[in-house]
């Protein structure tokens, strides 16, 4: 079982090892694909709840202000407008505490981990199912089918190809994922998603229960232990 502080180590997004042996058919990859990019919109929906709560603590989303928030917000152009926006609504949140380095890095988790999944969920939206053979002396061998980038795809692909022979696929890709791998990445998604939408309920809470920035604090400060 995943720990949702494994989110904030960069290794935890890394790409999957390319596999030498693809799926049988595409249907897996299919499915996975749309699994996986739908994960990730709901993990950018948490990163919004989180966005309006700098705006609107424990707003219960009738006033025509949250409407406006959430509208502007959704106009940002991509996940690093989004992550820009939500850097800077924190400091201003947060004032004079912003510069509490525990405090600062509790939003700053939340950040980089986007930025790095964000590297994923390009490779799942930007790959293609292709299925690999090749005949050799007379004999085919069958790799199966990957996800993987186009040919054109100039930041997903290297100059030069890797694999070739008997034992493994020829490509220039970067990356070549199979349905499994597709499906555990949505499940980093997930985790990030549970992680972001946490944050954004606990300043609900607290502000619901009358409280303001300093006890905020307070609570992010007291368990900083059991977060990271």
């Amino acid at each position: 079982m995943t720990d949702a502080a494994d989110i904030f180590k960069q290794s935890y997004w890394d790409r999957p090892a390319p596999r030498d042996q693809g799926d049988q058919g595409p249907e897996r990859i299919y499915r996975a694909v749309g699994y996986g990019l739908s994960q990730w919109e709901l993990a950018d929906q948490a990163l919004a709840n989180l966005f309006i709560q700098f705006a609107f603590p424990a707003d219960n989303g009738s006033s025509l202000s949250y409407d406006v928030t959430r509208r502007a917000y959704g106009s940002f152009f991509g996940n690093a407008g989004r992550r820009g926006a939500i850097d800077v609504a924190a400091e201003v949140f947060f004032e004079n505490h912003w510069e509490n380095r525990v405090v600062r890095q509790w939003i700053k988790d939340i950040i980089n981990a986007f930025q790095w999944g964000s590297i994923l969920r390009d490779d799942i939206a930007h790959g293609v199912a292709r299925a690999h053979r090749i005949t050799i002396t007379g004999n085919t061998y069958d790799f199966g089918t990957f996800h993987l980038p186009p040919d054109y795809n100039t930041g997903r692909t290297n100059l030069r190809g890797d694999g070739g022979g008997t034992s493994a696929p020829h490509t220039t890709a970067r990356y070549r994922y199979v349905g499994e791998d597709i499906e555990n990445i949505a499940h980093r998604f997930n985790v990030l998603r549970d992680v972001t939408q946490d944050r954004a309920s606990t300043i609900y809470r607290v502000f619901d229960d009358g409280g303001g920035v300093s006890d905020l604090v307070k609570v992010i400060v007291d368990g900083q232990g059991e977060k990271r």
